[in-house]
């Protein structure tokens, strides 16, 4: 990535961000089991953490690209919908249905604002939703190992931009 432009090197970390998120190297396929959910429940387990992963991934963008004005949302969701198509060519999830699932989350984090998602309503929202699927389900487990995955997701991909 030496010789790339800025722009094509952002574009590049958030195509590896977003592959590197839908190996299961920061959310396993292994971890969702340890929950004991039913296929539903599992399922909506494994594309909150995705959903999670990439929401973390727009805003290290955001915040490494601040003054750039290229760096708008429109640029993120294209390169990361590349990397989705690029995780789907060697055996990962359908970018046609995964991608709306993304992007719905996305919005939905970014509606409860700063100060919610400080005190992390947004992985208590997805753990309430697989709950929904999942009686069964343990909302605060869920919200733990939702919020600690995240967080080292944040911290290798924030590598890649230099955070």
């Amino acid at each position: 990535m030496l010789g790339f432009g800025l722009k094509k090197r952002t574009a590049e970390a958030i195509r590896r961000g977003v592959r590197a998120s839908l190996t299961g190297a920061f959310f396993h396929r292994t971890r969702v089991q340890e929950f004991g959910l039913n296929d539903e429940g599992s399922a909506w387990l494994f594309t909150e953490a995705y959903a999670h992963q990439f929401y973390v991934l727009g805003c290290i963008t955001t915040h490494a690209c601040k003054n750039e004005r290229w760096a708008t949302f429109e640029f993120f969701a294209k390169s990361a919908v590349d990397g989705i198509r690029e995780s789907e060519r060697t055996g990962g999830m359908n970018t046609e249905q995964l991608t709306p699932i993304l992007l719905k989350r996305y919005s939905d984090f970014e509606a409860l604002g700063s100060e919610a998602r400080l005190r992390g309503e947004h992985y208590r929202s997805s753990a309430i939703l697989v709950a929904e699927r999942d009686e069964s389900a343990d909302i605060e487990s869920i919200t733990r190992a939702l919020s600690s995955s995240t967080e080292r997701y944040m911290v290798e991909a924030g590598k890649m931009f230099g955070i």
